[in-house]
């Protein structure tokens, strides 16, 4: 009777830890740093999650001390460790799915800079080093701990140039986030959606 309480307690860090390390993650390896990046409603889904992992908890511990009832602690801690979990999962998808949103939007002037290029001078950078000093700054990156840099590519795939970014999420995945200055978008038998100009692979 005394270990009861133990089951719920060490359910409740179970939850605590699936609802919060997935979508922890995601923010930290894709937000861009410095941009003001706020996740509104998204904060007020997590903190839902973890309010329910608690609220779950107390109600379980409480039948454990009054009638022992063994279905229902089950009930209680098969929903602390399913249900936070779920929503970790859609919140950490949806953190990751407008990271790539800002990508996009953030690409353009690098895209901008390579037409600009071929404009001037009849043909696409080598690389893009050589956008710089003329037409950039410096070469930009992604701003994304996880995924810092873009890769070049010209007459790729019969486009005259592309852009990607290898965007694993796990281990032994092959996700991929590409721009194809034609349109001519590979086909890799994967699932993939569009983000603005850009498509995004699922392995």
């Amino acid at each position: 009777m005394k270990l009861q309480p133990i089951l719920p307690i060490a359910s409740l860090v179970a939850a605590l830890i699936t609802t919060g390390l997935y979508p922890l993650a995601q923010f930290v390896a894709l937000v861009p740093w410095g941009t003001g990046y706020v996740l509104d409603k998204d904060i007020f889904i997590w903190l839902v999650c973890i309010a329910l992992s608690i609220i779950l908890t107390i109600l379980s511990v409480l039948f454990a001390k009054g009638i022992y009832r063994k279905t229902l602690i089950i009930i209680f801690v098969a929903g602390l460790l399913i249900l936070p979990r779920s929503f970790a999962t859609q919140l950490g998808n949806q953190i990751r799915n407008k990271a790539f949103v800002h990508l996009a939007e953030s690409s353009k002037p690098l895209i901008a800079a390579i037409e600009n290029y071929k404009q001037l001078k009849n043909e696409f950078p080598k690389s893009l080093n050589d956008l710089v000093p003329e037409f950039l700054t410096s070469v930009p990156g992604t701003r994304m701990a996880a995924y810092p840099a873009y890769t070049y590519l010209v007459e790729e795939q019969g486009n005259a140039y592309a852009l990607f970014i290898s965007t694993p999420n796990g281990s032994f995945n092959l996700d991929e986030f590409r721009y194809s200055s034609n349109g001519n978008y590979p086909d890799y038998g994967k699932y993939w959606e569009p983000i603005g100009e850009w498509k995004y692979y699922h392995e």
